[in-house]
């Protein structure tokens, strides 16, 4: 078993863990490193999405989040 096999097996199961597990291994260019980049970008972006809130009574506008009074 490879490092980058250990590292997505041992993701907790959810969308960063398919997100990886989508990754053609038999692609040479799919390496640990790239696999970490690909896993950090994802939180990342989820992360992101949770820091924006829709506002009261409007048709899509957002706002980010103040992260003192949320």
């Amino acid at each position: 078993m490879l490092i980058r096999d250990m590292f997505v097996v041992g993701m907790d199961s959810g969308p960063i863990q398919n997100c990886l597990l989508e990754e053609d291994a038999s692609n040479v260019g799919v390496t640990y490193s790239s696999l970490i980049e690909i896993a950090t970008t994802k939180e990342a972006a989820m992360n992101d999405i949770d820091g924006w809130k829709k506002e009261e009574n409007a048709d899509l506008k957002y706002k980010k989040k103040n992260k003192l009074t949320g």
